[in-house]
């Protein structure tokens, strides 16, 4: 391109001017709802997002239920009887779904339940069956830290003097564990649920490309 070319690239783009201004103008678009055009398709950004965002929500609720469900059940496990096998078989499981990248155990589940077994398909978009696979993949890290998280704070609770009161009174084991211990438990489990829902929002765009599926 041409020197001038160049020029008017950039006072079309507004890079003309000084950052400042180019930041708080980006910030009152954003405010307004209005986020520009992409550079790679040319429409509204807030247009390809409203488009998108469906499939990724859909995605990100599944893979947060599926983290839900293993954590608070590993968790739950690990927390009833502490230094045993159970303990540490959970904790281990635990363990694993923090080291382990999503984009790997999803290569994992294609092999083995995709090509290996057949029983489900590996890539694509719509049916709750192609659904399965991608929400494993991007919930099982995140079940890990639920199940850390659950175990440590209920491992707590349940040696506080309440819960002793509770049982000297005769109360059956399961009230005392779900009425009294895990409301007191779940106060912080529930506060880093919603702080993990956006990255795991963030984390979607991984696994959407390796099932080849549509979102953001």
């Amino acid at each position: 391109p041409t020197p001038q070319q160049l020029a008017d690239m950039r006072a079309e783009l507004g890079l003309d001017r000084p950052l400042h201004i180019q930041f708080f103008d980006y910030m009152k678009n954003v405010l307004r709802g209005s986020f520009g055009e992409s550079i790679q398709r040319h429409r509204p950004v807030g247009v390809e997002i409203r488009e998108n965002i469906g499939p990724t929500l859909t995605l990100t609720l599944t893979g947060m239920g599926i983290a839900i469900v293993v954590g608070f059940a590993l968790g739950l496990a690990a927390a009833l009887k502490p230094n045993s096998w159970a303990d540490s078989l959970c904790m281990g499981i635990a363990n694993l779904g923090v080291a382990v990248p999503a984009f790997w155990l999803g290569i994992l589940l294609i092999l083995l339940f995709a090509l290996t077994l057949g029983w489900l398909p590996a890539t694509g978009q719509g049916g709750g069956r192609r659904l399965i696979l991608p929400a494993i993949s991007l919930g099982f890290g995140y079940s890990a830290i639920i199940a850390r998280l659950v175990r440590s704070n209920l491992v707590q609770v349940l040696g506080r003097e309440y819960i002793l009161t509770a049982r000297a009174k005769g109360l059956r084991e399961r009230i005392v564990l779900f009425r009294h211990a895990m409301r007191n438990a779940l106060i912080p489990v529930i506060t880093m649920i919603g702080l993990q829902f956006g990255k795991m929002m963030a984390s979607a765009v991984v696994v959407e490309v390796l099932f080849a599926r549509v979102g953001l």
